[in-house]
């Protein structure tokens, strides 16, 4: 998580520890953002009419222009065993290949 906004509605979906970077530094040395032209994308208006239809109304606090990514990070040497980076807003990972790289992680 970049900012504390969100974190206390975001922790019932996990069972571990949410770590706070507050700094970025795990996005690298290139944080990808997409601009209000984003917006004009058709994939983006269709996601928020999909997440709006379930429920999910969001806010407009905090930065909305970071764009969102998956990883999945084994221990010491396993690194990472499966990275999805968004391409628009809403994009996401197939939960069934963040499962997957899940399942190989070895403890």
């Amino acid at each position: 998580m970049h900012e504390e906004l969100g974190v206390d509605e975001f922790r019932p979906y996990l069972k571990g520890e949410l770590l706070l970077d507050t700094e970025k530094v795990f996005y690298g040395p290139k944080i990808t953002r997409m601009g209000l032209l984003g917006l004009l994308k058709f994939g983006a208006w269709k996601s928020m009419w999909r997440s709006y239809h379930k429920g999910f109304h969001g806010n407009l606090k905090g930065d909305g222009t970071i764009l969102g990514s998956t990883l999945v990070i084994g221990p010491v040497d396993q690194g990472i065993l499966f990275e999805y980076r968004s391409a628009e807003f809403g994009d996401h990972a197939d939960p069934e290949d963040v499962l997957a790289a899940a399942k190989q992680i070895c403890i």
